[in-house]
């Protein structure tokens, strides 16, 4: 991935991280990532946030797949 500073490309790759994890049971690869920080751009705080707001959206399509039962 390539691009000009500032359009996102780090943002993109850490949510291909995150994608790429979801449970098989959601759908999902139900993977592992590594993810190679070339430029020093990776912030573990903002991929934390961004598993936080995943885990909740997870959490929600459990719940209402739950109630469709």
């Amino acid at each position: 991935v390539c691009g000009v500073p500032g359009i996102g490309k780090t943002q993109l790759l850490c949510q291909f991280a995150l994608n790429v994890q979801i449970p098989e049971v959601f759908h999902g690869l139900g993977g592992e990532t590594l993810f190679l920080d070339t430029e020093g751009t990776f912030f573990p705080e903002r991929v934390a946030e961004m598993a936080h707001e995943l885990s909740k959206h997870l959490m929600k399509m459990a719940q209402h797949t739950a109630a469709q039962r």
